[in-house]
């Protein structure tokens, strides 16, 4: 069978060896996602629960801004070269395994 559309207007059609044409199905992957029906707004009104979440929002916002510094991650880098360093020697001294579960703790 093949496939193929004659104009920019017509649809879709399905012909076979003899020369049959028939309307092709809708295609199976076209999926229409409907536009949302309602869009709204809400006021909260203040009170301690709110300001409770209010400075947790901004100590969490802080608290990514420096995880996302570029300080830390140069540490973590010099980290990363002295743990590669020293891995030999000191591979099995205490200070160096909490040195690796530092590092490894970054990582995640």
């Amino acid at each position: 069978m093949e496939y193929f559309r004659g104009s920019v207007n017509s649809e879709a059609r399905c012909c076979d060896r003899m020369g049959c044409c028939t309307m092709a199905a809708e295609p199976w992957n076209r999926l229409a996602i409907p536009r949302p029906a309602i869009q709204c707004q809400v006021t909260v009104p203040l009170g301690e629960d709110t300001e409770q979440l209010v400075n947790l929002s901004e100590s969490c916002q802080a608290a990514d801004s420096v995880l996302k510094s570029k300080e830390l991650n140069v540490e973590a880098a010099t980290l990363d070269s002295v743990l590669y360093i020293y891995h030999h020697r000191l591979s099995a001294h205490k200070p160096y395994l909490a040195l690796k579960q530092v590092h490894i703790s970054l990582l995640m």
